[in-house]
C-alpha cells in the first residue's frame, strides 16, 4: 500500500515517521522552505519530492494521500485527494464548516474510498482504557484542561480545541447539542488562552475546556465523572481513579505510540475495511461543534 505525503512541516514530518511504518512513502507534495525540502531528502533518500500536487494525484501507483498542510486547505486537497480516486487521511479538523464535511463523507461514499481524520487522542491507549471503563458506567461530566507553548499560526479553537472535542464526543458517544465560549485573551496572537463549554444532552455544561498556549509548562488532562460518581483523571500516559484517599493508578500507557496506532487504523480502514473511530463522520461532528461556538 503506498501513499503521497502532503505537507512536511512540523506535523507532517511526525505523519511521515508513523506513515512509513504502515505504507510505502510515493512521494511528498512540499510548498515552502529549502530546508523542509532537504530534511525529506535526508530522511527518505530517492523519494518523489514535487511542489505540485497533481504529480501524486496523477500518480497510479499512489494508493492513499495524507494531508497534514494548514487548516483552510485541508478540505480543497481532500476534496481533490477522492475525486482522484485515492484513500484519504487528513489531519484534524476534515474541514471548516459541516458543509465541506458532508461532502467530503459523500464523495468517499460513492467512490468507496476510505475517508480518515486524524484526532490523535482518541488512539492513546489510556483513552482506550477510561471509554472502555465507561461504557458500562457512562460519563455524566467532564473537563478538560490543556496548558503549552507555541503553535500559534493557527487559529486555537481549530487547532487545538478540535482535540478536546474530539476527547469529548470519543467518551459521550455523541456530538454536543451545543457550544459557548466563555472566554477568549489574547497575548501572541490574538486568542490564546479559551474556555468553552458544551452540552450533551444534559444539566449544564457536560464538557468544559480550557486551553491556555502561552504557558512555558506544558501539563494535559482530562477529568470525567460516571453516572454512578466514578472519577477518573487522565494525566500524562497514567490513567486515575480519584477517591477521598487520593488519586490511585489504575493504568499506565504501554510503550507504543498513538500516532503509530492511529496510522495503523488508517491502512485498516482501507483494507480489510475496518471502521476506525475517527471517520469522516466523526470529523464532521467535531466540526459541527465547534461551529456551534460562533453561533
Amino acid at each position: 500500500m503506498t501513499v503521497g505525503v502532503v505537507g512536511a512541516g512540523r506535523w507532517g514530518r511526525r505523519l511521515a515517521a508513523a506513515f512509513g511504518k504502515h505504507f510505502d512513502i510515493r512521494g511528498f507534495c512540499h510548498l515552502g522552505r529549502t530546508e523542509t525540502r532537504t530534511w525529506i531528502e535526508g530522511e527518505f533518500p530517492g523519494i518523489t519530492v514535487t511542489d505540485r500536487l497533481s504529480d501524486l494525484l496523477e500518480d497510479e501507483h499512489v494508493d492513499a494521500i495524507a494531508i497534514a498542510t494548514p487548516i483552510a486547505t485541508h478540505a480543497h486537497i481532500a476534496a481533490l485527494a477522492l475525486s482522484a480516486g485515492k484513500h484519504t487521511f487528513v489531519e484534524k479538523p476534515l474541514a471548516t464548516t459541516t458543509e465541506e464535511c458532508r461532502s467530503l463523507v459523500d464523495a468517499a461514499k460513492r467512490r468507496g474510498l476510505a475517508l480518515f481524520t486524524g484526532h490523535v487522542f482518541l488512539y492513546d491507549p489510556v483513552f482506550n482504557e477510561l471509554r472502555r471503563i465507561t461504557q458500562a458506567d457512562p460519563v455524566a461530566k467532564m473537563n478538560t484542561s490543556w496548558h503549552k507553548f507555541g503553535t500559534f499560526d493557527e487559529d486555537i479553537v481549530w487547532n487545538l480545541m478540535a482535540h478536546e472535542v474530539a476527547l469529548g464526543i470519543g467518551l459521550f458517544g455523541r456530538r454536543p447539542s451545543n457550544g459557548r465560549l466563555l472566554h477568549s485573551r489574547g497575548f501572541v496572537s490574538k486568542s490564546d488562552s479559551v474556555i468553552a463549554a458544551f452540552g450533551f444532552g444534559g444539566t449544564g455544561d457536560d464538557l468544559v475546556v480550557e486551553i491556555d498556549r502561552c504557558d512555558p509548562v506544558r501539563s494535559k488532562s482530562v477529568t470525567a465523572k460516571t453516572e454512578s460518581g466514578r472519577t477518573f483523571s487522565w494525566s500524562e500516559n497514567v490513567l486515575y481513579e480519584c477517591t477521598t484517599d487520593g488519586p490511585k493508578p489504575i493504568f499506565t500507557r504501554p510503550d507504543v505510540q498513538p500516532l503509530d496506532l492511529e496510522v495503523a487504523s488508517f491502512r485498516r480502514q482501507i483494507h480489510p475495511g475496518v471502521s476506525p473511530v475517527t471517520d469522516g463522520r466523526f470529523g464532521l461532528d467535531v466540526v459541527s461543534a465547534i461551529e456551534a461556538l460562533s453561533r
